[in-house]
């Protein structure tokens, strides 16, 4: 697996200090350990003291719970299905020291959201990032309409791949 950091992107930059606190973690693919290097960054920075966000923004795929064995109770779907707002769906994980924002795993219900439904989101993100010192973004594998409006808004973007040239193209 290789790391690859982007420059910030002048819309994220020009945000100010909430786009700072954001990290978007995408792939190009599926299968090359994202979700789990989003998971290792946001315990390390727990680790070094900071308050921490891992938001699992796969809205396809979702599977940030399933890697950390959880089963949360309130998730993205909850959000969008209006039961919650997106801080009702924020869940302590304590044995890594930070918080979660489950997506709604085995379902890709959430992949085709309207544009206004992902702007909500997005805004909503934004603040409560503002209660954070860091704000961990799992996106999904692509580059999909989601994918591009939510590591939009970060101004550091990870991109994670192998060596496999499908990972590549």
């Amino acid at each position: 697996m290789s790391t690859f950091a982007s420059n910030p992107a002048p819309s994220a930059a020009a945000a100010g200090p909430v786009a700072r606190k954001l990290i978007a973690v995408a792939s190009g693919k599926g299968g090359v350990g994202k979700t789990w290097f989003a998971i290792s960054l946001a315990h390390a920075f727990a680790r070094n003291g900071e308050r921490v966000l891992l938001f699992d923004g796969d809205l396809g795929l979702a599977n940030v719970d399933i890697q950390l064995g959880l089963m949360p109770q309130r998730d993205l779907g909850s959000v969008f299905d209006g039961e919650i707002t997106l801080k009702g769906a924020v869940q302590g994980f304590e044995a890594g020291g930070f918080d979660i924002v489950a997506g709604r795993s085995g379902s890709g219900s959430l992949a085709n959201l309207s544009v206004p439904r992902l702007a909500e989101l997005v805004t909503e993100m934004e603040r409560l990032a503002a209660g954070y010192d860091r704000v961990v973004i799992d996106l999904g594998a692509g580059i999909e309409r989601t994918i591009r409006l939510l590591a939009s808004r970060a101004a550091t973007i990870l991109v994670i791949t192998n060596e496999e040239p499908t990972a590549l193209t």
